[in-house]
């Protein structure tokens, strides 16, 4: 209340404020939602490696087994995604662990971590990667107009 000479105003908002704010309210709870879910801290027990390309495409399930099992015990086999014909990696695996806090470890401590001079990445398991394990990945590209295709930043962001 604003008071002007012992007389007294009730200032509510519009309903244009009410709504904005409300909308805010939606845009920040669900901001929230989605840092809890892929946080690595509220992660689930499944993690991403990335990078095995290179020299790292021959990488067997025992040299993953060796680094990973370090941070806590692995629950079942490591699954290394390997082209049928050739059998060289695909570049990723997923590690499930029996426990969260050995996901947490393995995600700090293996990010970026180099192995034979050429880092890996190590994430907490998200829903594009469901698209890799099924198969049905598909890059996205965008023509360029110079008679080249390019990937878009949404396709190189769920590459890497």
């Amino acid at each position: 209340m604003i008071g002007f000479d012992n007389c007294f105003l009730k200032v509510q908002p519009s309903q244009a404020e009410k709504n904005f704010a409300a909308a805010a309210a939606k845009k920040l709870k669900k901001a929230k939602n989605a840092m809890t879910r892929y946080a690595p801290d509220n992660s689930v027990r499944r993690i991403y490696v990335g990078g095995l390309v290179g020299k790292l495409e021959d990488i067997q399930e025992n040299d993953l087994m060796k680094l990973f099992n370090y941070f806590g015990e692995i629950e079942s086999k490591i699954d290394i995604y390997r082209d049928p014909i050739t059998g060289k990696c695909l570049g990723y695996a997923f590690i499930q662990y029996t426990t969260r806090e050995a996901a947490r470890k393995a995600i700090r401590a293996m990010n970026l971590f180099k192995i034979n001079d050429q880092a890996i990445k190590v994430t907490a398991y998200q829903e594009h990667h469901q698209q890799l394990e099924k198969g049905h990945f598909q890059v996205d590209l965008d023509w360029d107009g110079a008679n080249q295709y390019i990937q878009t930043a949404a396709s190189r962001a769920m590459i890497s």
